[in-house]
């Protein structure tokens, strides 16, 4: 609700009041009036009924009640009458006979059921009788006729005081309130708000406007600096996140670089040892042949470093469709001479996704070999194996009660060359994080020390009617 329909309701609210009190009030003092004005005539009917008693000696007539009744005249502001004697009986009356009967005494009950309204007057017979005259002379006939349009006068005075009030609040409060609140929006979507008029005044409503406008012009001028201070802030934060980017290149091609020195130097050094002594020439065939085979593994070695180094640099796999029970039984049978001590559980459901079997396969092996690893020297060890669908993809599940994972190698499990393990070459784990992401999946880790390790893989589902 607007302050403009406030103020509308709030008037019309106190002109309704006002109304009803000033009319009630009205109400009250020609009620009074009324009242003296019945008093009054029934006190004028008092004297002219005394005065046709005595002139007519109607107390010592037998038909005296007849005549009375025949000489009072009839009145539009007189209703009835009743005249009774000391006692209470009623003598006579303007009523109709069997009405209300000569003798009956008048109650209170009877004196409301015939509307006997004024006070009563003492009437005095010839022969010293005091008689009691009730008069009923309603109240309402002496309103003005024109009560109605007193009433409409009023109302309409009122509405046009309440009309004044409002076109004076609407030019010194509402109307500089409503622009006000127009130029605010303006402010609040960046536009400039045009000079309202309200602000050449001289009154609180006129500085406030100029305050306002004071304010606006600042906003402004803030918020348009505060955007050239963004736009300089946002160009230094790149520029601050590229060089971070190339530091981290670095870093990470440094690593990269020594864990590959680090592999190859060993089987390298081999090889070069074993050349040098076959230079020398005098040796027996016997150690010729020996150091050729040390020569052969070093570089089957290297060349396997090589050929891991490929399959992780590969982003493109082959896809086809393949079924999750066949890796996972391809992997668990090329483990099978590492997990001989171990006992293996399988729950396989029937699940395809779309994808490079080998590679699969291979990330699978590299999973399971490392629980492998995991399980030397554990009491009971035992590896589990399943494979299900949740609906959007395809489920491998890995897990052990083995030694479990520290944080800190959990945290780094997947960089390359990284390993927690003694002799291990911190590729398995690595090239299985890049086949996975290759494939679209989505690989996480659960593990704590002593509690063992579950990898679950997640693979995109194959969808119906895809081949192979």
């Amino acid at each position: 609700m607007s302050i403009r329909q406030k103020i509308l309701y709030t008037l019309a609210v106190g002109l309704a009041v006002a109304f009803i009190v000033l009319g009630t009030a009205m109400a009250a003092v020609v009620l009074e009036k009324t009242h003296g004005l019945a008093e009054e005539t029934s006190s004028v009917y008092g004297a002219m009924m005394r005065n046709a008693i005595a002139a007519f000696n109607l107390d010592k007539r037998a038909n005296g009640e007849q005549i009375l009744r025949d000489l009072m005249p009839d009145s539009g502001l007189i209703s009835g009458w009743i005249l009774a004697d000391e006692a209470g009986r009623a003598v006579t009356s303007s009523f109709r006979e069997g009405e209300l009967e000569r003798g009956t005494t008048v109650t209170p009950a009877i004196l409301a059921q015939f509307g006997m309204n004024t006070k009563p007057l003492t009437v005095m017979s010839q022969t010293g009788a005091k008689w009691v005259l009730r008069v009923s002379s309603p109240e309402w006939k002496y309103l003005p006729a024109n009560m109605w349009l007193i009433l409409l006068g009023l109302f309409i005075g009122m509405v046009i005081v309440m009309g004044v009030v409002f076109g004076v609040m609407e030019s010194l409060v509402i109307g500089p309130l409503a622009s006000l609140a127009a130029a605010s929006r303006l402010l609040k979507s960046g536009v400039k708000p045009p000079p309202i008029p309200a602000g050449q005044r001289r009154d609180e409503a006129g500085e406030l406007v100029r305050s306002f406008q004071s304010m606006a012009d600042e906003v402004l001028d803030y918020r348009h600096n505060m955007e050239q201070k963004v736009e300089e802030e946002t160009s230094r934060r790149v520029q601050a996140e590229r060089g971070l980017v190339l530091a981290q290149r670095v870093s990470a091609t440094s690593r990269l670089a020594a864990g590959i020195a680090h592999e190859i130097n060993n089987p390298l050094a081999g090889v070069m040892n074993a050349l040098r002594t076959l230079e020398r020439g005098n040796l027996s065939d016997e150690k010729k042949t020996e150091y050729l085979n040390l020569i052969d593994d070093g570089l089957t070695r290297i060349n396997d470093i090589v050929q891991k180094m490929l399959t992780f640099q590969r982003t493109k796999p082959s896809t086809g469709l393949v079924a999750l029970t066949e890796v996972a039984e391809t992997a668990i049978a090329l483990a099978g001479p590492r997990l001989n001590m171990v006992r293996v559980e399988k729950e396989l459901d029937d699940t395809n996704v779309i994808g490079d079997k080998g590679e699969l396969v291979q990330a699978v092996l590299n999973l399971i070999l490392n629980s492998a690893d995991a399980l030397a020297g554990v009491e009971s060890p035992r590896l589990a194996i399943r494979t299900k669908s949740d609906g959007h993809y395809g489920v491998i599940v890995v897990a052990d009660n083995g030694c479990g994972m520290t944080p800190e190698v959990k945290e780094h499990v997947f960089d390359l060359f990284y390993s927690g393990k003694e002799g291990g070459t911190g590729l398995g784990l690595a090239i299985t994080h890049t086949i996975i992401d290759n494939h679209g999946g989505q690989i996480s880790i659960e593990s704590a020390p002593g509690k063992g390790t579950t990898i679950m893989v997640s693979l995109p589902l194959a969808k119906m009617g895809a081949a192979g």
